[in-house]
């Protein structure tokens, strides 16, 4: 199954950030990634605030993700200010079969 996962595995989770008129790589005046996880809570990690959004280069970001619950994870790149823009996708955590392994 695409985009699926087990309990207890990091992804990682990368954001591109384009010109549209140009295609060039940019980098957006914010940036920020934003998780909701199988029991709904939210969350949101901004670069240059929170420490696990990394800047790879201009206009790429990553942010490594822990998958500490199974289910169906919601998952979203965005940006404000200069270069606005948004991606979402989800992703499947496969709970263990085994708790002790």
């Amino acid at each position: 199954m695409p985009n699926s996962y087990f309990e207890g595995q990091n992804i990682k989770c990368t954001g591109f950030f384009r010109n549209v008129d140009t295609g060039a790589y940019v980098d957006p005046a914010v940036v920020t990634f934003r998780t909701k996880d199988p029991s709904n809570n939210l969350s949101a990690h901004q670069f240059g605030v929170d420490p696990n959004v990394t800047k790879t280069a201009i206009g790429k970001y990553r942010y490594d993700l822990l998958l500490d619950e199974g289910g169906t994870w919601y998952l979203r790149w965005d940006s404000t200010g200069t270069h606005e823009g948004a991606t979402e996708w989800k992703v499947i955590c496969c709970e263990s079969v085994e708790s002790t392994w």
